[in-house]
């Protein structure tokens, strides 16, 4: 057997390594998958079997409840006749109970007395009992009060261990309590009917994960009591385990559901208290009517099953990398004999043999991969057969064209050295040109710095136009406010003197109504005479005429006088009226004359403002072109700058070539060395290739 190659290890331990790879990634997402399954179908298994009970739960005390209804039915009837024969006879030391107790389908019957004693009964063993030891008194005390029929629940008795149920009635004068039982015996077949334990056994057949299954009843101060599916050892009704006790009263109290796992061993048991209060019924009876479901699972269960999977996986995982291995060592084998093949083909190359031999066609005869690979490399020998003739042919072609080489060599040193002179003699010229430019670029400085100074003062003067323009501007609008106020006074003048005129003829005509006045009033004082006249021919009778006549010419001399002095008063107003309208018709003239100057000094002003602002904008005008004259200038010492820094590299340069021109000489020196070590070269590359077996 052959050894390993490397190539065929690594190959082995690659598909090893990746399908195991691939196999534990499959396993693993399996387990995690089946966790999850496992996981969820543990909650379902569980919502269901607490569902299922629930619902057992609620059609047993549904059937209770009738079994509950029936016998508080034949107990409130057979009460009635006990009632009816009180009534008869009250004396019940004369009452035959076992009479009753055959008539009434075997109910037991108690008479308890006012002191709750049980005074007479069907049942020996329970007369003289005092039900005031067992904390009865004040709920048959309450029950004697009332006076009315009442019933216990059916409950499971804690002195006889069996289901029963009672009724109390008072006789009408409450000397006595009517109490009625019923045991087990009366109702068994019902019972039967509906036994829980039938129904949770079915549960933990069909469902490995329970346990064990409990329902407890609960007594009146919430403390778990008998089962209602299990007994024990004795045949009676079992009681709820010690262990699960205090978590059955806090779940109970709090009406939550409480958990328990076991700490002993390794069972891995966990208990589900599950707590149902019956939180409709008066407050009495909300224990006795409520329950306590306990579950017991099998903690272990479904880690069994993952575990179980789990050793499925892992035989998988082993029988896929024995697989693995088997199979990477077949397809090893089957890969590593081309390489073997195509390892002695590279040895025969290294060999610079590259004719044909019988590695080659044996790799021709495959129909894989390799034998496309043999296929590209018999071409490839082909084209380096070919590549070498040519190379053959190349190097003779080489060995003369380094003759003519040498030859070209010789022409190009003498042509260097007259480059070299030419250069020299432009790197002369060159400078003195560099030199001539920098005169330039100096004078242009000079005149940009004229420029500059010039546009300085062109914007000074710009300044100067344009404050002046405003100065104009405001003396325009003044001049223009003086012109409205001129017209304003004139138009204010007009007005008075045309009043002052009104006013000297209202005073005239004021002075003609004095006139009129004053003749009225002589003509009233002439009245006022002959009316006295006449009162003194009258005598006695006309004194008293006497006297208004004489009142009435005192009052026209009154008048006269008044108008009289009106009339001076009037007189004196039309003096000064006169004076006013003289003096309003010079000012009117006057302020005639001030408007014509305003409007005079106006129209200088605009004349003045028109000027300046053409002054302005020319001003503005020589600011712009002294500036484009500016920047052309500078524009222009740049270009020149430019030029000289042209000047000046071309000169460097112009040394440079100079110095390369000799390097280049010196090189074109070496060339011709280089080319007679080429012809050598030549001669040695046609001994070496005739070595080469094509």
């Amino acid at each position: 057997m052959k050894k390993m190659g490397v190539f065929q290890r690594n190959l082995i331990l690659t598909l090893v390594i990746s399908i195991s790879v691939l196999v534990i990634a499959i396993v693993w997402i399996n387990y995690i998958r089946t966790q999850e399954n496992l996981e969820v179908e543990k909650e379902q298994t569980e919502k269901l079997i607490e569902e299922n009970l629930l619902s057992v739960i609620e059609s047993s005390d549904v059937s209770y409840s009738i079994i509950e209804q029936s016998l508080e039915g034949k107990m409130e009837a057979f009460t009635k006749i006990l009632q009816e024969e009180y009534e008869k006879n009250p004396n019940v030391e004369s009452w035959d109970l076992e009479a009753f107790k055959k008539r009434f389908d075997g109910f037991d019957i108690f008479l308890i007395n006012d002191q709750f004693v049980v005074k007479y009964a069907t049942r020996e063993a329970d007369m003289g009992l005092d039900l005031k030891e067992f904390g009865l008194k004040d709920l048959l005390q309450q029950r004697m009060d009332a006076g009315v029929f009442v019933t216990d629940r059916l409950e499971i008795s804690g002195a006889t261990k069996e289901t029963n149920k009672f009724s109390y009635t008072p006789t009408p004068d409450k000397k006595y309590m009517i109490q009625i039982g019923a045991t087990a015996d009366q109702f068994s077949e019902l019972i039967q009917s509906m036994d829980l334990e039938n129904v949770t056994t079915d549960l933990k057949e069909k469902h490995k994960y329970v346990k064990d299954i409990g329902i407890y009843t609960i007594d009146i101060d919430g403390v778990p009591s008998y089962s209602m599916n299990k007994k024990d050892d004795k045949g009676e009704a079992a009681l709820l385990p010690d262990s699960l006790m205090s978590k059955g009263k806090k779940a109970i109290q709090e009406n939550k559901v409480g958990i328990v796992k076991d700490s002993k061993g390794e069972s891995g048991t966990v208990y589900k208290l599950i707590p149902q209060i019956d939180l409709d019924s008066n407050e009495d009876n909300t224990y006795r009517q409520s329950r306590l479901l306990v579950l017991s699972y099998d903690g272990n269960y479904y880690n069994k099953r993952l575990q179980a999977n789990n050793i499925t996986s892992i035989v998988m995982v082993i029988g896929s990398i024995i697989v693995s291995v088997l199979l990477s060592i077949v397809i090893g084998r089957r890969v590593s004999r081309p390489i073997h093949e195509f390892s002695q083909v590279i040895d025969q190359t290294a060999k610079l043999n590259f004719t044909k031999n019988e590695h080659v066609d044996n790799l021709l005869t495959r129909k894989d991969d390799f034998g496309v690979l043999a296929e590209q490399y018999e071409e490839m020998l082909v084209s380096v057969r070919g590549a070498f003739e040519k190379v053959i042919d190349s190097s003779d072609q080489l060995l003369a064209m380094s003759s003519e080489f040498t030859a070209s060599a010789d022409e190009t040193k003498i042509a260097s050295v007259q480059i070299s002179e030419s250069v020299q003699e432009m790197a002369y010229e060159t400078e003195n040109q560099t030199q001539t430019v920098q005169h330039a670029v100096s004078d242009i400085g000079t005149i940009t710095q004229e420029v500059d100074r010039l546009s300085e003062k062109i914007s000074n003067v710009n300044e100067l136009v344009q404050h002046t323009v405003s100065i104009s501007t405001t003396g325009n609008a003044r001049v223009q406010e003086t012109e409205k106020s001129m017209e304003q006074i004139n138009s204010y003048t007009r007005q008075s003197k045309e009043t002052v005129i009104e006013l000297h003829e209202k005073s005239s005509k004021i002075e003609n109504f004095s006139d009129f006045i004053t003749s009225i009033a002589a003509q009233t004082n002439l009245l006022a005479l002959n009316a006295a006249i006449e009162s003194a021919r009258a005598g006695e009778a006309g004194k008293g005429f006497a006297v208004v006549a004489d009142e009435v010419r005192k009052l026209a001399v009154e008048s006269s006088s008044a108008a009289n002095h009106i009339r001076q008063l009037i007189s004196e107003i039309k003096q000064d009226i006169s004076q006013t309208v003289d003096s309003m018709t010079d000012g009117y003239e006057a302020v005639k004359n001030g408007s014509a100057l305003v409007n005079e000094a106006g129209e200088a002003f605009r004349s003045i403002l028109l000027a300046v602002q053409s002054v302005s904008e020319q001003t503005t005008e020589a600011t712009t072109i002294s500036t484009e004259v500016e920047n052309v200038m500078v524009n222009l010492l740049k270009s020149i700058e430019q030029i000289s820094a042209l000047y000046e590299k071309l000169a460097s340069h112009s040394g440079e070539i100079a110095a390369t021109t000799e390097e280049q000489t010196a090189t074109v020196e070496e060339v011709a060395a280089a080319a007679k070590n080429l012809s050598d070269i030549a001669e040695d590359l046609k001994g070496e290739i005739g070595k080469f077996t094509v």
